[in-house]
């Protein structure tokens, strides 16, 4: 039973991944919002045919998805930046200054071991376009 699980889990991750779909261009506005507030820009590079629930210190503020970037203002100080997509979440803390723009990208990562799939956050430099799979 744990080997059909498995397999199961790695196509399923593999199609979320890779199935149809073609490759585009996507731009980033890398320009702050504000002086006043923190830019944070949050992408997923790999192509994820699903929609990302954002949300900032346990309230929505969004949903993203591959083909466009969601760019808010947040306040100065420490936030917790949480994304969800179809029950797999993760959280990001940082301390936000006043007129920065942060890029903080999505992944996806597939667990052999557990046969799981688990979301990263992590800060990338910053970026004006990335390469994803479309499924538009």
């Amino acid at each position: 039973m744990k080997k059909c699980t498995f397999v199961t889990a790695i196509l399923t991750f593999s199609l979320l991944l890779f199935g149809c779909g073609k490759m585009v261009k996507v731009s980033v506005d890398p320009t702050p919002l504000s002086m006043d507030k923190s830019t944070v820009i949050i992408y997923e590079p790999k192509g994820i045919n699903d929609v990302f629930k954002v949300s900032l210190d346990g309230q929505p503020i969004g949903q993203m998805i591959t083909e466009k970037p969601l760019k808010i203002s947040v306040e100065q100080g420490r936030h917790d930046l949480h994304v969800d997509a179809d029950g797999f979440n993760q959280v990001f803390t940082r301390q936000f200054d006043a007129g920065k723009v942060y890029f903080v990208k999505v992944e996806a990562l597939f667990n052999g071991e557990k046969g799981t799939v688990e979301l990263k956050l992590s800060e990338t430099d910053a970026i004006d376009s990335y390469e994803a799979r479309s499924f538009k």
